[in-house]
C-alpha cells in the first residue's frame, strides 16, 4: 500500500502544478510543461490504481484511484484508457456515489 500512496502523492503534486498554472490565468508555465505535468499526474495515478486492480477489499480507496485516473486520462485526451479505467473501477464494489462518477467518466469517454 505504501507504493500506492507514494504514486498517488506524486500524481497529486503534478496535478497541483497544473491547478496553480490555471489559477494564474495560464501564467508561469509553458503549455508543453502543463501538458507534461498533466500527463505525469495521469500516469502516476493510473499506476497507483492498477496496483489495486484485484484488491476489491480496498474500497473506497480503489475506486477513488480509478475514478481519478480515468478523469485524468480524459484530460489527457486518452478516451479509450479513461473508459477502460472507469470500467475497471466499477468491477470492484465502489460506493454508490463513486460508481455514478465512474459511469459518468465512462459516458464522457464514449463521447470523446
Amino acid at each position: 500500500m505504501n507504493k500506492v500512496i507514494e504514486l498517488h502523492h506524486e500524481a497529486m503534486r503534478s496535478y497541483d502544478e497544473v491547478t496553480i498554472h490555471r489559477l494564474k490565468n495560464g501564467k508561469g508555465m509553458l503549455p508543453s510543461d502543463v501538458s507534461l505535468a498533466l500527463r505525469n499526474a495521469y500516469r502516476r495515478e493510473r499506476e497507483a490504481a492498477l496496483l489495486l486492480l484485484n484488491e476489491t477489499e480496498q474500497e473506497p480507496t480503489r475506486s477513488v484511484l480509478f475514478r481519478s485516473a480515468a478523469w485524468l486520462a480524459l484530460q489527457c485526451g486518452e478516451a479509450r484508457d479513461a473508459e477502460l479505467l472507469a470500467t475497471q473501477g466499477l468491477q470492484g464494489s465502489p460506493p454508490t456515489e463513486l460508481a455514478q462518477e465512474l459511469r459518468e467518466v465512462r459516458k464522457q469517454a464514449g463521447f470523446a
